[in-house]
């Protein structure tokens, strides 16, 4: 149980944090990439400038929680909730968002190549001005990479 923690700086990259309870926990440029978070419970968490590249947070909840300017790149987000939540300016490139509760999310200026959703995905109210959606340039030069 971390409710409430203080994590500034904290590295808890590869971690096993399933189910883990972090509501309400705080601090900048916490390190959790590649950490299994799924059904963890991070509402009302603010945790700006987070590092959480390919983490694995399935079903998690992060109901209110404060991401702004966060890496969430290759982030497994299905069935997460995270209405409410501010992830402006944050990278979620490549997320996979399907199935995800979005409804009211702050993506201002948020990075959203690449993102994988489904018809389950509910942006209901989400404030995706000035987002960044697919670069196609990008896009190209990522499948001819890959080639």
């Amino acid at each position: 149980n971390l409710q409430g923690a203080c994590l500034d700086q904290t590295g808890l990259c590869d971690a096993s944090l399933e189910g883990a309870r972090l509501g309400k926990a705080a601090g900048r440029t916490t390190l959790l990439a590649g950490a299994r978070m799924a059904g963890a419970d991070l509402s009302g968490a603010v945790l700006p400038m987070a590092v959480a590249k390919g983490a694995d947070l399935r079903g998690a909840m992060l109901q209110g929680c404060v991401l702004r300017a966060a890496c969430l790149e290759g982030a497994d987000l299905r069935e997460a909730r995270l209405s409410g939540a501010d992830l402006t300016e944050a990278d979620l490139t490549r997320c996979d968002v399907r199935g995800a509760d979005l409804t009211g999310v702050q993506l201002k200026m948020a990075n959203l190549h690449c993102i994988v959703e489904d018809e389950h995905t509910d942006w209901t109210g989400a404030d995706r001005a000035a987002a960044r959606e697919l670069d196609p340039q990008r896009a190209a030069a990522e499948q001819w990479r890959t080639k």
